[in-house]
């Protein structure tokens, strides 16, 4: 995986509605592009055909052990699952 690149025109393809997370539970970037590929504009896309599933490159590459992960298909809201609801 290459790189993430930030551009704002949106794509028709590539959405996994809910999936904004990595397995792991990292959260992705909304919008990135693997080389010669088409941008994502949906967090997790799967430009590459991986057999894994859809992936995407994350926030912090320090939370994921790398710079991308496979997308957790369980559906959550934009905060993070580790943290706790506030009051």
């Amino acid at each position: 995986h290459q790189s993430p690149v930030e551009d704002t025109c949106p794509a028709p393809w590539g959405l996994w509605p809910g999936m904004l997370f990595t397995v792991d539970g990292c959260p992705c970037q909304r919008v990135w592009m693997l080389a010669d590929k088409e941008p994502c504009f949906t967090y997790c896309c799967n430009p590459d055909n991986d057999t894994a599933g859809p992936w995407c490159f994350v926030e912090n590459a320090t939370c994921q052990g790398d710079s991308w992960g496979v997308c957790d298909p369980s559906p959550r809201t934009t905060d993070h699952p580790s943290r706790a609801p506030e009051p």
